[in-house]
Parts: structure tokens; C-alpha cells; sequence
């Protein structure tokens, strides 16, 4: 086998989770291991596909963000996101329910589909294996006495299971509450994702919660850590980090140039795909070669199990792996980064979302906060999405002296006029 020393440099870090996808229908089947009952994640040719159309997404928010970025690392949760903007979807209509469907690449699905999808995902991800701890939460927060529509609300507890609470925005307390509902669904992890100032105009406010902890398969050993090693970082200076080293054999190969290694989890439902452009490559460069369909298709591209007699193996690499420990918070505020992606409706004034309630209202913000922590015996990684909902107001009449028009300076209780005036040229001496 070939031994391979392999440094992972992570300048954008994109967290993956490859689920397994067995037979072609929606029935998810219980499996018991003694402990807890699981469930094993079963798509239909349907979903598969719009696995691909996700990690499609997944990839153009990267790179839109990547590009964009404020500060050398980007971290975004996209499972979080879609499903905070799935819940809006249920109340959109028209060219801004299209625009979200097409960003998020559910096409020509129903609502129905895309609610059945999104309740799927909801309801097995954390139920895959003992070892990996997975939790997300929904939450609706209605403004007092806005009349928000009621076939709304009973969509998203059915499909999302949303807790829906009504609130006073322009109220300070209700930041800390929402904060609060942040902080208890990712483990003390995001403690913070609005202010008092940020939602003191919102009639309504989603918010979605993604949780996740792994332990690694194989675990490194905290004694083969180097306290000072050197990091190139994406400014090009040299900065010194905890790195951490394991040798073993694993999943290893040559992706577009990069070199490509899989960590599994324990309980072998989830992973963590590692890509390392070579040096002479930049990292946008790398991120625009990428093709969604290669993400889901790693492990049958590169590892297919192979069956010999009785025995199934894999083809694996001896592999030196050194991998920096970190622990990393993030934020970002969305708006334009979506709107780069097509979904510019919905931030406008004429968006529309008569399925939310009567009144007209649009996007005024969507938000993300992220928290990853990589260490010698797995993963820590959380999110938050709120998306912030404000009543738009009616369009000014406008009124532009832009050609000849007359005036009258009038005594305004009978009327008697003072000077009047045709004006045809307002340069005229």
C-alpha cells in the first residue's frame, strides 16, 4: 500500500455528513441493537436526487459565502438553513414560493413533497446510531395580535414540529428568550443569535436549531499531538497551532488535484470528508471544480466494498494524517448571499406570502450562527437560522416635478392667493 503524509489545511471547512441510502421507497425501517430502537434512512429515487440538488446548494452557498467572506474561515450549516426556509416556503406564493424552491433545488416539487422531505430528515437523522448525538428543533414566534394564518402555523407543527410562541418584539425580553431557546437546543453552544435592536420589527420569526457530536471511529491519541506546529493560513502568514496525528489505515484518494481522506464517526452513520487542494491551487478554484454529484458518491467512487470468498473489504490507504484541532464560532447575516442565488423576492416589498397571513409582509433578514470544534476524540458542531419577518408597508404615492407644472402661495383659511405661477424651466434667469 502506499503510505501517504497527509496535512489538512483548513482555510473554508465544510462539515459533511454522508448517510447511507439503501432502498428506493420512503419506509424507514427500525432496527434494535439492544440499547435504543434506530432508524435506517431509506429514499425514494426522488429524494435521492434531491440529496444532489442540496449538495448543489450546499456547494453554491459555499462559494458565494467563501468569496465573499470577512473573515478566513467560513462555516455554514446548510441542513439548517433549507429547513428554516422550508417552514417560510409554507407560507409563500407565486414568484417568491418559485425563487425558494428553485434556490434550494426542489424544482417542480409540491409543498406537500417538500414537507414530507423535510419531516423525513427531521425525524431519522438523530435516530442513525447510538454513538453520534444529532438534535434539531423548530420554532415559530408570532408577534401579539398579528393574524397569522392558522392552516400556516398547523403546517409547520405537523411537518417541522415547530413550537410556536407569541411574543412581543418590540420588547427587549424577547431577544433573551430567543437566545434562550438558541442556547438549550445546541448544547450551550450559540448562545446568541439576535438582539433586541435586529428583531424589534419582526411580526414573526423562525428559527431552526441543529445539534451534532461524534466521536471518532478511531480516535487520535492526545500524547501525538504537537502543541506548536506551523499552519499556513489563507493570509499566507504562519501561525502556530495544536496539530494533531494519527497513522492508520482509511479512506484515502485523489479528488480534482485534492487529496481526499474520509473520517468515520463511531457508529458509522455519519463522517467527515477532508479535502486538501494541492499548494499552487486556491481554494476557490478548487470549490468551482467540485460537482454535487461526486459529494454523495465518495464512497462508491473510491472505497466500493469489494467481496472476496466470504470476506468484504474496501481498498484503503496507509495514511499519515495531520489534522489542526479548533474551535471556531461564526456568523453571518444571509440576505445577500441569497439573493446572489436567485431569491431576491422575498427580501422586496412585493414578495409574497398570503399563505403566512393577510397582511403584506417580506424577509428583513436571514441570519446564521455556527459553532465547530474539532478535537483528538471527535466533533462539536452547532447551528442556528433565523429568518426575520416584518409587515411591509404601503407603497409611497410618488409625486416628481420633473416637467412644467403650476403653484399657487395662498392664505389657507378663505383662500385669496398671493402668487401664482407656471414654472417651464427652473434654470431659466
Amino acid at each position: 500500500m502506499k503510505h501517504v503524509s497527509l496535512t489538512i489545511i483548513v482555510a473554508a471547512l465544510c462539515c459533511a455528513c454522508n448517510v447511507s441510502i439503501s432502498h428506493p421507497d420512503d419506509n424507514n425501517q427500525n432496527v434494535n441493537n439492544g440499547n435504543d430502537t434506530l432508524l435506517e434512512l431509506r429514499l425514494n429515487a426522488k429524494q435521492q436526487q434531491q440529496v444532489v440538488q442540496g449538495n448543489e446548494f450546499t456547494l453554491n452557498m459555499l462559494r458565494q459565502t467563501y468569496a465573499n467572506r470577512e473573515t478566513e474561515n467560513v462555516i455554514i450549516s446548510p441542513l439548517s438553513l433549507s429547513m428554516a426556509l422550508s417552514i417560510l416556503m409554507n407560507g409563500a406564493e407565486g414568484e417568491t414560493l418559485q425563487q425558494l424552491k428553485d434556490g434550494l433545488g426542489f424544482g417542480e416539487w409540491s409543498n406537500e413533497e417538500i414537507n414530507r422531505y423535510n419531516q423525513l430528515l427531521l425525524y431519522t437523522l438523530p435516530k442513525l446510531d447510538n454513538y453520534t448525538k444529532v438534535m434539531l428543533a423548530n420554532s415559530l414566534w408570532v408577534a401579539n395580535g398579528f393574524p397569522i394564518k392558522e392552516d400556516f402555523v398547523n403546517t409547520n407543527k405537523l411537518y417541522f414540529q415547530s413550537k410556536v410562541r407569541n411574543v412581543d418584539f418590540s420588547d427587549p425580553a424577547t431577544a433573551v428568550l430567543i437566545n434562550a431557546w438558541a442556547a438549550e437546543h445546541t448544547n450551550d453552544l450559540i448562545k446568541e443569535i439576535v438582539d433586541a435592536g435586529l428583531i424589534y420589527d419582526c411580526v414573526a420569526l423562525i428559527a431552526n436549531a441543529l445539534y451534532f457530536k461524534g466521536i471518532w471511529a478511531e480516535e487520535f491519541k492526545a500524547e501525538d499531538t504537537k502543541p506548536d506546529a506551523k499552519f499556513l493560513a489563507s493570509d499566507k502568514s504562519t501561525q502556530k497551532v495544536e496539530m494533531m496525528y494519527k497513522h492508520a489505515e482509511m479512506k484515502y484518494a485523489l479528488y480534482n488535484k485534492a487529496q481526499l481522506a474520509e473520517l468515520d464517526y463511531k457508529g458509522d452513520a455519519y463522517c467527515m470528508d477532508l479535502l486538501l487542494p494541492p499548494a499552487d491551487m486556491d481554494i476557490m478554484t478548487f470549490l468551482k471544480s467540485m460537482q454535487a454529484e461526486d459529494i454523495m458518491n465518495f464512497e462508491q467512487n473510491y472505497w466500493p466494498e469489494k467481496t472476496y470468498g466470504n470476506t468484504t473489504y474496501r481498498n484503503l490507504e496507509n495514511v499519515d494524517l495531520y489534522m489542526p484541532k479548533f474551535r471556531l464560532h461564526y456568523e453571518r447575516m444571509l440576505n445577500n448571499d441569497l439573493m446572489a442565488l436567485g431569491m431576491t423576492n422575498m427580501f422586496s416589498p412585493s414578495a409574497d406570502f398570503s399563505r403566512l397571513s393577510n397582511i403584506a409582509t417580506h424577509v428583513s433578514f436571514v441570519k446564521q450562527n455556527t459553532f465547530l470544534s474539532v478535537d483528538e476524540t471527535g466533533t462539536e458542531a452547532a447551528a442556528v437560522t433565523v429568518i426575520g419577518v416584518k409587515e411591509t408597508a404601503a407603497m409611497p404615492t410618488m409625486m416628481e416635478l420633473n416637467r412644467p407644472f403650476v403653484l399657487f402661495i395662498r392664505e389657507k383659511k378663505y383662500g385669496t392667493i398671493l402668487f401664482a405661477a407656471v414654472i417651464g424651466n427652473p434654470n431659466e434667469k
